[in-house]
């Protein structure tokens, strides 16, 4: 074999220029090369390395690697507490008496890591397009990037709920579920045109609030 196809870089290239522009969006989801473009990141690092004040920047953000990993975990760590919260388990006592330790400050304390992961996200966003020239056309073309990069997991989220959610649960706690779920029934175009905030103005009509 080549030794040249053994690098991300060269690799992705002839991966990009054997698929149709529709399937090159369908790449993002890809296994084998996003863990190769993840084993090789040491390519990306050689880019910086050639602008001297950027690569001294970029390496200063690496700190929202570490910040990102932890918050999730936290944020993961958090979240068992809502299932035992609003699931049905057997020892129901034991969640009262959870909440009077000391320790348990730290699990109401995982909800906040969401505003942590918000705030490394705008960050990392607002320097990416401060990076770049700032005009209409750049701008325009920064938010359609973001916006057909979620789409995919939008609409899949919105199939889910439409189509195989009302069919995998039941019992008393499902009727949240189902709550949450009535309004996709008429109004999940908003969610697709990202006017769901603001549209159906009464929050009981919303599909997913």
């Amino acid at each position: 074999m080549n030794g040249r196809f053994q690098t991300a870089e060269y690799s992705d290239a002839k991966m990009l220029q054997r698929k149709k522009p529709l399937f090159r969006r369908l790449l993002a989801f890809a296994w084998a090369r996003n863990c190769l473009r993840i084993h090789h990141r040491s390519v990306q690092l050689k880019r910086d390395q050639a602008n001297p004040e950027r690569y001294q920047f970029t390496r200063n953000l690496k700190i929202f690697d570490g910040i990102r990993a932890v918050s999730v975990i936290y944020l993961c760590y958090g979240m068992t507490y809502m299932m035992a919260e609003y699931g049905i388990i057997q020892n129901p006592q034991y969640v009262e008496y959870v909440r009077k330790e000391f320790w348990f400050v730290f699990v109401t304390g995982g909800f906040y890591s969401v505003s942590i992961l918000f705030f490394i996200s705008g960050f990392l966003l607002t320097y990416s397009m401060l990076s770049t020239e700032f005009t209409a056309a750049s701008v325009g073309k920064y938010y359609a990037k973001r916006i057909f990069k979620l789409m995919p997991y939008n609409i899949f989220i919105l199939m889910f709920a439409n189509f195989f959610a009302p069919t995998v649960g039941s019992g008393p706690h499902y009727a949240n579920i189902e709550k949450a779920l009535a309004g996709c029934t008429n109004y999940w175009w908003t969610n697709v045109l990202y006017i769901n905030n603001i549209y159906p103005t009464n929050y009981e009509d919303k599909c997913l609030p």
